[in-house]
């Protein structure tokens, strides 16, 4: 929806302004609940909803995405150039959108709360585990679930172009 009498560039400056000041806002949220559940008595929550167990107990995955193990080297050369690529999309994406830029915004977000987790810990803070049955899905975290969350939202959005993307 573009405003009246307002320049695009100022459209797209505040759209910018905004998703940058949500991913350092979900940045920081990140940093801080990892922070409560590294120092906090373990676990911190654990209990059982119909069939599914739950526990809230910190560890330090050291391991690639999805617990995929991986040396550390080989973990920032894949890392590091994805998201400077996502950050060229962001500036992009604005463009594309609100929900396209928002997205954009989670992923950084979750990426650099992840990587400043693995250049200060030597790993990431995985605190969240989820038991199905006998299968254990892997840990995560906040980080995680903004990782996903706006790839998702990327997706969902750039399948929506002919009909309203800036929504």
């Amino acid at each position: 929806m573009k405003l009246p009498n307002v320049p695009e560039t100022i459209v797209r400056r505040n759209f910018f302004f905004f998703n940058a000041v949500f991913a350092l806002a979900a940045f920081i949220v990140d940093q801080l609940v990892k922070w409560f559940v590294l120092t906090s008595p373990k676990p911190l929550v654990s209990g059982d909803v119909l069939f599914l167990h739950y526990s809230v107990s910190p560890s330090i995955n050291q391991a690639f995405a999805f617990s995929i193990p991986a040396p550390t080297w080989a973990i920032y050369a894949i890392v590091l150039p994805i998201l400077a690529v996502v950050l060229f999309l962001w500036r992009h994406a604005i463009k594309g959108g609100r929900l396209s830029s928002f997205a954009i915004a989670m992923v950084i977000a979750g990426a650099v709360g992840n990587l400043v987790d693995r250049l200060r810990l030597g790993g990431v803070v995985d605190y969240m585990e989820i038991v199905l049955g006998n299968v254990t899905w892997s840990s995560f975290n906040l980080a995680d679930v903004l990782i996903v969350g706006g790839a998702i939202a990327w997706m969902y959005a750039h399948s929506q172009k002919s009909v309203d993307p800036s929504w």
